[in-house]
C-alpha cells in the first residue's frame, strides 16, 4: 500500500527487484530518497483531532510504561503483561500535552476536555471555485461561540425561516446563538422556501393502545372505589363495616382513587396539573399497600392476643394508632417522591426530535425519576405477601389474609409483567400508570369486595353472629340487628337465656359434646345464641368483635 501511495504521489515507479527508482513526477529531486511529502501539501482541518487522539494514546502508553517498568530497556516489560485496559484508561485520563498544532490536550474525569481547554472549529461544507470543501466559519473556545463576521453574521443567511428570526439572532451574542437555534426548531419552511409555518405541537401519538388501557383501568377503578365508598357509608353502623377498620379502609380508598386519577391524567395533554398528578401514582400505591398491611397486622394481633392472654387488651390498636402506623409506612415513599420531584421537575417540556416536529411531554420521564418512587411501594407489597403467609392459619371467620394474599399475588404478577412492557413501550408514563391502577384496583376488589358483597347482596350475614367461631368465644355486645336480618332464634336457647338485664343483647356459648360412640375420637361443636341481657364483669376477656369494631 505504501508503494502504491508513493508511486501515485510522485508519479514514479519502484522496482523492488532492480532496487532502482524511475521518477518522472514534478516533486522528484532527481536523487533517490530525496522526495518531499511537504511539497504542495494542505493539512485537512478535520485530521487535527485524529492527530491529537494518536498523540494522547501514545502519551498514555508512555506514562503507563514509566509507572510500571521504570527506566527498564525498550518495549513492554513483564509488569505490563497481560495488558490492563482499566489501568491504561486511568493513565489516558491523566495525560496533558501540547499537540503539534499548538493546542493543549487534557481530559477531565468524564473523558471530555475541560472547559478552559475546549477549542473546536465550526466547519461549513461549501462549494468554492468549482469544488466542495470545508470552510471554517467560527470557533468554539472556552464555552463561547465566535462566528466569522461577528454577531451580525446571520444577516446574510438565505434560509427562509432564519430570515424571520434574524433580527433576534443579529442582536444576540455568541453565547446566545444556541438559543437562537431553538427558534428554528419551531418553524418549518414551505416547499418554495419563501415563507415559514409554525410546527404543530404533537402529544400522545405514540403508544395509543397503552393509553387506552390506562384510561380504561382508571375509569373502572374510580367506579369501583365509588361503589365501595357508597356501600360502606350506607352500612357504616353494621358489624361487617365496623370490623373492617373503617379508618384504614377510608385511607385505602383515597389512595386507590389517586392511583386511578393518575392513570386518567396520563392520557391527557401534558400540562402542569396532569404532570403533577402522574407523579403521585407511586406514593399513592404505597398508601394502598400500607393500608392493606396495617389491616392484616391489626387482625392478626387481635386474634393472637385473645388466644394467648384473654384478659389483656392489645396495645396500639386504636384508630389513632392505626393512622400513625399508616403514616409511618407511607413516609419513605413520600420522601422519595419529593426527592424525585425536586431532582426531575414535572413541568411540561417541548422536545424537537426533528426540524419540523415539536413534541410536548411531561418532565421527568427518565427511568430513574419514575422507578425510584416505586421501590418503597414494592417493599410494602413484599411485606403484604409475607404477612399473608404468616397469618394463613387464623380462624376462618377472621381470616382476611386469603383475600390479602390473592391481592398480593395478583399485583406481583402485574409488576413482573410490567418490567418488559416498560422496557419496550413507547409511552412509559402511561404504562406505569396503567400498572399502578390495575394493582390498586386488585387490592380494593379483593380486600373490600367480599364485605361489599355481604352488605349489598347478603344482608342476613351482616350480623355479629357471623364472627363466632368454634375456637374463639366472643362477646358481641349491644347491637340492634339489621332489618333485613333474620329475627328467628332457637326456642330452647331463648328459654335458657331468660335472665334479668338492662339492655337487649346476644351472647355466644360454645358447647362441646362427645360423639355418640363416646370414644372421644369425634366431637360435635354447637354454637348457641342466647337472647338476654348481659354485662361484662371487670377483668373478663375482651370481645374480638368489639375490638374490631373500635
Amino acid at each position: 500500500m505504501l508503494q502504491e501511495f508513493w508511486e501515485q504521489k510522485f508519479n514514479c515507479s519502484l522496482s523492488a527487484a532492480a532496487a532502482a527508482r524511475r521518477c518522472t513526477g514534478d516533486h522528484c529531486s532527481g536523487a533517490a530518497g530525496r522526495e518531499s511529502l511537504a511539497a504542495n501539501y494542505t493539512q485537512e482541518p478535520k485530521l487535527a483531532l485524529v492527530v491529537r487522539g494518536v498523540y494522547a494514546l501514545a502519551h498514555a502508553l508512555h506514562g503507563m510504561r514509566r509507572a510500571e517498568c521504570g527506566r527498564a530497556g525498550r518495549g513492554l516489560c513483564a509488569a505490563m503483561l497481560p495488558f490492563n485496559v482499566s489501568q491504561y484508561r486511568r493513565h489516558l485520563a491523566r495525560v496533558r500535552f501540547r499537540a503539534p498544532d499548538g493546542g493543549l490536550v487534557a481530559f477531565d474525569d468524564s473523558g471530555d476536555p475541560p472547559p478552559e481547554l475546549s477549542d473546536y472549529d465550526v466547519m461549513s461544507f461549501e462549494r468554492s471555485g468549482g469544488a466542495w470543501r470545508y470552510e471554517r466559519v467560527g470557533r468554539w473556545r472556552r464555552g463561547v461561540l465566535q462566528l466569522r463576521g461577528g454577531a451580525g453574521a446571520a444577516r446574510g443567511a438565505r434560509a427562509a425561516c432564519w430570515r424571520r428570526a434574524r433580527r433576534r439572532a443579529a442582536r444576540a451574542s455568541g453565547r446566545a446563538w444556541a438559543r437562537g437555534r431553538a427558534l428554528l426548531l419551531d418553524l418549518r419552511a414551505v416547499r418554495a422556501a419563501r415563507a415559514c409555518l409554525a410546527s404543530g405541537v404533537e402529544w400522545g401519538d405514540e403508544g395509543r393502545g397503552t393509553r387506552a388501557v390506562a384510561a380504561a383501568a382508571g375509569a373502572a377503578g374510580l367506579a369501583a372505589v365509588a361503589t365501595c365508598a357508597v356501600t360502606f357509608w350506607r352500612h357504616r353502623a353494621t358489624p361487617v363495616v365496623k370490623s373492617a377498620s373503617r379508618e384504614l379502609c377510608a385511607l385505602l380508598l383515597c389512595a386507590a382513587a389517586v392511583c386511578h386519577g393518575a392513570a386518567l391524567a396520563a392520557v391527557l395533554r401534558p400540562g402542569p396539573g396532569p404532570c403533577a398528578v402522574v407523579r403521585l401514582a407511586a406514593p399513592a400505591l404505597g398508601g394502598v399497600y400500607a393500608a392493606v398491611l396495617a389491616r392484616t397486622v391489626r387482625v392478626a394481633r387481635l386474634v393472637s392476643a385473645c388466644e394467648r392472654r384473654p384478659a389483656a387488651r392489645p396495645r396500639l390498636l386504636s384508630s389513632r394508632a392505626q393512622l400513625w402506623t399508616w403514616l409511618a409506612l407511607t413516609a419513605p415513599g413520600a420522601c422519595v417522591a419529593v426527592w424525585s420531584a425536586i431532582t426531575w421537575p414535572a413541568t411540561p417540556q417541548l422536545l424537537h426530535p426533528g426540524r419540523s416536529r415539536s413534541v410536548l411531554v411531561c418532565g421527568g420521564e427518565q427511568a430513574p425519576a419514575q422507578l425510584s418512587p416505586l421501590a418503597p411501594a414494592l417493599a410494602l407489597l413484599a411485606a403484604c405477601v409475607g404477612m399473608a403467609v404468616r397469618t394463613r392459619r387464623l380462624p376462618h371467620n377472621f381470616n382476611e389474609t386469603r383475600f390479602v394474599g390473592a391481592a398480593a399475588y395478583a399485583t406481583c404478577v402485574t409488576w413482573l409483567a410490567f418490567v418488559p412492557l416498560y422496557a419496550v413501550s413507547a409511552a412509559r408514563t402511561a404504562t406505569l400508570c396503567a400498572c399502578v391502577s390495575v394493582s390498586a384496583g386488585a387490592c380494593v376488589a379483593l380486600s373490600l369486595g367480599p364485605r361489599v358483597w355481604v352488605c349489598a347482596c347478603r344482608p342476613a350475614r351482616n350480623t355479629r353472629a357471623h364472627f363466632l367461631t368454634a375456637s374463639i368465644r366472643c362477646h358481641v355486645g349491644k347491637y340492634r340487628a339489621a332489618l333485613e336480618a333474620a329475627g328467628a332464634r332457637d326456642v330452647a336457647c331463648q328459654a335458657e337465656g331468660g335472665a334479668r338485664c338492662q339492655a337487649a343483647a346476644c351472647c355466644a356459648r360454645v358447647l362441646r359434646t362427645e360423639g355418640e360412640e363416646g370414644g372421644g375420637d369425634t366431637a360435635d361443636v354447637v354454637i348457641v345464641l342466647l337472647q338476654h341481657q348481659h354485662w361484662l364483669p371487670a377483668g373478663s376477656a375482651p370481645a374480638v368483635a368489639d375490638l374490631l369494631a373500635m
